[in-house]
């Protein structure tokens, strides 16, 4: 059985996919299948989120408030958790 977080991993990959694939559509059919939980996964919410709200920023690049918005995210993030340019 996969970890929780490979489960959060798969589960985002494949419900953010806008392929209709064969293999994607076996992987949605597998986890719907494994997923009778009744409980929000946090986790998996957040993920899918964060995806979402990044596609939207580069989708939206170009617009002025767009920009503006991702550079303080950008900044607040680098704040919080010490992120920086090098690796």
């Amino acid at each position: 059985m996969p970890s929780n977080n490979q489960m959060v991993e798969l589960k985002s990959l494949v419900m953010t996919s806008k392929d209709n694939n064969e293999i994607v559509e076996r992987l949605k059919s597998f986890l719907e299948r494994t997923n009778k939980e009744k409980r929000v996964n946090w986790q998996m919410l957040a993920c899918y989120l964060d995806g979402k709200i990044f596609e939207f920023i580069q989708a939206n690049k170009d617009n002025e408030v767009v920009n503006k918005f991702a550079m303080e995210l950008v900044e607040e993030l680098a704040e919080q958790f010490n992120l920086t340019r090098q690796i």
